[in-house]
């Protein structure tokens, strides 16, 4: 939870409005014994001021303009030339820098020769903090060249400014109007990151769920599977008994004429003697019927043929 509000904190604080700093301006002063008065704006800055403010807008918030003779002129270098100086708001007030001491100002085609875009009438970027460019700034001469008669004429007012901040209305204190600003942006930033959070951890768990699901099932069949081959492998074949080995050959009827069904003279077997009649004769269930035969004759039969 710490680090989430560490994170919300972050963002507001990129959220809030940065207010730079007054740039660092190197810029001549002008000639007191030149008449340029009208060129100053409400703040009472010099046209050489509000011209460093325009172009430092262009170059890291520091600019330096340096100072000309009666005998010279500004020209704009390749190096230079960039959106802020080749404007024509900021070439009137640079011109009008060059008048305050004394110096003379460079017709606009010249001046706009190393431009790769010129832009007329208009400033491309918000007015910096700190100044108020006069109305004459944004008036352009028929003859294409900065015209000071039509500058003094045209006056200061309006004057053009940074507008004023969003933030601090009049009728309301800045200090809670930014408070609760802060705390509402903080507030929907913290609830964006911990809706962010709660949805990855859903969809990890769903994804995780889903997942092992998938091997549960696919491992049910294999389990299914060894079981059957186990099955297989253990069912025990049936026991199948062959008649063949335990039957014997029917008897035949005793015949005094036929010596084949005379019965044979050694007895039973050796392994037959220890047991007691009945046993043999359970034993060898097949023979009753033999016997039964030869037991109900009247006399005893000796061996010998009876005619």
């Amino acid at each position: 939870m710490a680090s989430i509000l560490v994170v919300a904190w972050i963002f507001s604080l990129l959220s809030v409005p940065v207010r730079c700093a007054d740039p660092v301006l190197d810029v001549p002063a002008c000639n007191s014994q030149v008449n340029a008065d009208w060129a100053f704006n409400s703040r009472g800055q010099s046209p050489c001021q509000v011209a460093g403010y325009l172009g430092s807008v262009c170059t890291d918030n520091m600019f330096q303009i340096n100072s000309i003779t009666t005998t010279e002129e500004y020209i704009l270098d390749l190096q230079l030339a960039n959106n802020c100086t080749c404007s024509t708001v900021y070439y009137n007030t640079l011109s009008a820098c060059a008048i305050c001491q004394g110096g003379g100002h460079s017709r606009w085609d010249t001046w706009a020769k190393n431009c790769s875009t010129a832009v007329f009438l208009v400033y491309p970027f918000p007015i910096p903090n700190g100044t108020a460019v006069p109305q004459w700034a944004f008036q352009s001469s028929a003859n294409s060249s900065f015209d000071p008669a039509l500058a003094q004429q045209v006056g200061d007012k309006p004057e053009s400014s940074a507008p004023p901040a969003a933030s601090a209305p009049a009728a309301t204190s800045p200090s809670t109007t930014s408070g609760s600003n802060g705390k509402s942006k903080a507030g929907a930033i913290a609830g964006g990151v911990v809706g962010g959070l709660a949805f990855v951890t859903i969809a990890t768990i769903l994804i995780f769920l889903l997942f092992r699901h998938r091997r549960r099932k696919g491992a049910a069949p294999k389990e299914r599977q060894a079981l059957d081959d186990d099955t297989a492998i253990t069912t025990p074949t049936p026991f199948m008994v062959n008649d063949s080995v335990h039957s014997l050959p029917p008897m035949r009827v005793y015949n005094p004429s036929d010596p084949n069904t005379f019965p044979p003279t050694h007895g039973l077997m050796a392994s037959d003697r220890t047991r007691s009649p009945d046993t043999q004769i359970s034993a060898l269930s097949p023979m009753s019927h033999y016997r039964s035969i030869s037991d109900s004759t009247t006399g005893h039969y000796s061996g010998a043929a009876e005619i």
